[in-house]
C-alpha cells in the first residue's frame, strides 16, 4: 500500500479482511504509516519505493491525484507486478511506464475512524490489458459486491456526477447549517426532510421528486428568500443560479 491517508486507512484493512496480505506500507509521513501498519496483520513500514524484492503481486497508490505521477516515477516493481492508482479522474496511462497497470476506484467518501461498509461500495476497475484487468476486477470483487470494469471515460463521468451529488450537496448543507446556527436552530431539524428527499430521488427519479418554490414558480416566496439573503451575497448568487436552473429544466420537461 503506497499512501496512508483516508482511503489507504480503509482499503488496506478491507483487503486483509477479504483474505489478502498487505506486506508493506509506504508513506511520506512515517507516523501515519506506523498507525496504518498497527491496524494490519503483519505489514512492514518501508521507507523506500523499491519493491523489487517484495512478495506482493499488486501495488496500490492511494495518494492525492496530483501526487500520483511523482510517486509512481520513484517506484520499482518485481517482475509481473501490477501497479494501480485509485483516482476517479486520472488516466491509467500515467502509469504506462510499467508493464502491468490500471486503476481501482472506490466510489465513496472516506474519513479516518469513520467506518464504511465495503460490500456496498461501487468499485470501478480498469486494466492495461485483458489479463491485468481480470486480476484488478477480482481484487475489487473480493471486497465489494458492486465491483465492475469501466472505461476511463465512464469513470471520469461517474466521478463528476459524484462531485455534483455529494461534494456540492454537502457544501449546500454547510450553507444551510450556517444559517440555522446563526439563529440558534438545531441543524438536525433538516434530517427527516433530507432523508425523504434522497429516498424519493432514488425511488421515482430526481426530476419527478423535485419540490419547492422554484418548481412551482412561486415568485413571491423566491423574492422573500432573496431578501433574507441580502447580507449574504455568495449565498444569494448560488440561490439565484440554482433557482433559475430548476425553473429552466422544469419548463422543458
Amino acid at each position: 500500500m503506497i499512501g496512508s491517508g483516508n482511503l489507504a486507512s480503509h482499503l488496506a484493512p478491507a483487503l486483509e479482511n477479504a483474505g489478502h496480505f498487505v506486506n508493506e506500507v509506504y508513506s511520506r509521513n512515517p507516523n501515519s504509516a506506523k498507525n496504518l501498519c498497527s491496524m494490519l496483520y503483519n505489514a512492514a513500514c518501508v521507507s523506500s519505493l523499491n519493491f523489487t524484492q517484495s512478495k506482493s503481486a499488486i501495488f496500490i497508490i492511494a495518494v492525492n491525484d496530483d501526487a500520483i505521477e511523482e510517486v509512481s516515477a520513484q517506484i520499482s516493481l518485481p517482475p509481473n507486478g501490477i501497479l494501480l492508482h485509485t483516482s476517479g479522474t486520472k488516466s491509467i496511462s500515467i502509469l504506462s511506464c510499467f508493464e502491468h497497470f490500471g486503476s481501482l476506484y472506490p466510489l465513496q467518501t472516506f474519513t479516518k475512524r469513520k467506518k464504511v461498509s465495503w460490500e456496498e461500495i461501487p468499485i470501478l476497475t480498469e486494466g492495461s490489458d485483458e489479463e491485468t484487468s481480470k486480476h484488478i476486477l477480482a481484487l475489487g470483487k473480493s471486497i465489494s459486491t458492486k465491483a465492475f470494469q469501466a472505461s476511463e471515460e465512464k469513470r471520469k463521468l461517474v466521478h463528476l456526477s459524484a462531485v455534483f451529488s455529494a461534494n456540492f450537496a454537502n457544501h449546500l448543507l454547510y450553507m444551510a447549517k450556517s444559517m440555522l446556527d446563526e439563529n440558534d436552530i438545531d441543524f438536525t431539524i433538516l434530517q427527516p426532510l433530507l432523508s425523504e428527499t434522497l429516498k424519493k430521488a432514488f425511488e421515482i427519479d430526481p426530476i419527478k421528486a423535485q419540490t419547492g418554490p422554484a418548481v412551482r414558480k412561486d415568485i413571491s416566496t423566491i423574492r422573500d428568500h432573496l431578501k433574507i439573503l441580502d447580507n449574504k451575497e455568495d449565498f444569494k448568487k448560488i440561490y439565484k443560479d440554482i433557482t433559475e436552473n430548476i425553473i429552466k429544466v422544469h419548463s422543458q420537461s
